[in-house]
């Protein structure tokens, strides 16, 4: 049975806006409902543009979670903020999808996941590249197919330029992390997914750079690693340069390259041993949503290409990133 989900956002900046409310919109069986925003005026505006005519303003957290017609929340708020946010909703008795990253400390993480399981509810952190067409028929291909035959080193390096530091990612008030934050757990995420491992990490090194900005978050993170498997990885995640994205997955087979697939748009190109590798644009967020609303309506926890720790385990690795 698809009963219609009803979601609330948490948050009315770009992700919410760009992203999470349009994908909404397409999916059959989802509706957004409400939104939480400390801007009434804000609030409403963002209901109108996503032609939501009979959703609710929440200007307090405590009046959002507990409006009982939301079933669903995404939070998409800054970074400090998601856990109390998510733990109000889960005490709720709400599913909960959270833009990453998942927590901010992992007793934090550990408690909502714990919280998650004891309610029966699904806790998912927002890593959306995993469900870009391109990345889940790449996965296919080399986690099931065995293309590239045994694993031996993935690389990522993504970069965005921001030319000052206005954004709300390099406040100490509200951020823990920049561009770790922003695209590095992302590129974390993809080399745990690829590389199918989830255990603590065999070799660790990490470089955090603050040159340009002299602030207390990554401007530029380098972190270069062993899994226990011994698929070795080198990830860079930046804000001092760009736009360039790529992904390289190496195999004892050959290896396959993701050109400008670390977006939101779900397109790019995909090459395994110079072959093209086609696959349909669409929206990853709308595919993302579309899981979650799968799983809710199965009632199953866990997802069958989601590792039960993997929400805490990202925060274990971007505190790893700096020594914590």
């Amino acid at each position: 049975m698809n009963t219609k989900i009803r979601i609330g956002i948490i948050g009315t900046g770009s992700i919410a806006d760009d992203q999470h409310a349009p994908a909404i919109s397409n999916i059959k069986n989802a509706e957004l409902v409400a939104v939480l925003s400390r801007d009434e005026k804000k609030g409403k505006s963002f209901l109108r543009k996503h032609l939501i005519k009979n959703g609710t303003v929440h200007t307090s957290l405590k009046s959002f979670t507990s409006d009982p017609s939301i079933d669903l929340v995404i939070i998409c708020s800054p970074d400090k903020l998601h856990y109390a946010q998510a733990l109000e909703c889960l005490k709720s008795k709400k599913h909960v999808l959270i833009e990453k990253p998942f927590s901010t400390n992992i007793k934090d993480g550990i408690k909502l996941e714990k919280l998650a399981n004891k309610n029966n509810l699904i806790l998912k952190t927002g890593f959306h590249l995993r469900y870009h067409n391109g990345h889940s028929k790449l996965y296919d291909e080399i986690v099931n197919k065995k293309v590239l035959g045994k694993l031996r080193h993935i690389r990522i390096l993504w970069a965005f330029h921001m030319k000052n530091n206005t954004n709300w990612r390099a406040k100490q008030e509200v951020g823990k992390w920049w561009s770790l934050s922003a695209i590095g757990a992302h590129c974390i995420d993809l080399t745990r997914w690829y590389g199918q491992d989830m255990n603590d990490w065999k070799q660790f090194n990490s470089t955090i750079s603050t040159d340009i900005y002299k602030g207390p978050h990554d401007e530029t993170a380098i972190i270069s690693g062993e899994f226990k498997s011994g698929v070795t990885v080198e990830i860079t995640s930046t804000i001092q340069f760009g736009p360039y994205a790529m992904l390289e997955i190496f195999g004892e087979k050959g290896y396959a390259t993701c050109k400008d697939t670390l977006s939101r748009n779900g397109g790019g190109e995909i090459y395994i041993n110079n072959k093209k590798l086609n696959f349909k644009t669409e929206n990853p967020f709308k595919n993302q949503l579309s899981n979650i609303i799968k799983l809710i309506n199965s009632n199953e926890k866990t997802s069958s290409e989601s590792n039960s720790n993997s929400e805490s385990r990202s925060v274990k690795d971007l505190l790893k990133a700096y020594n914590v």
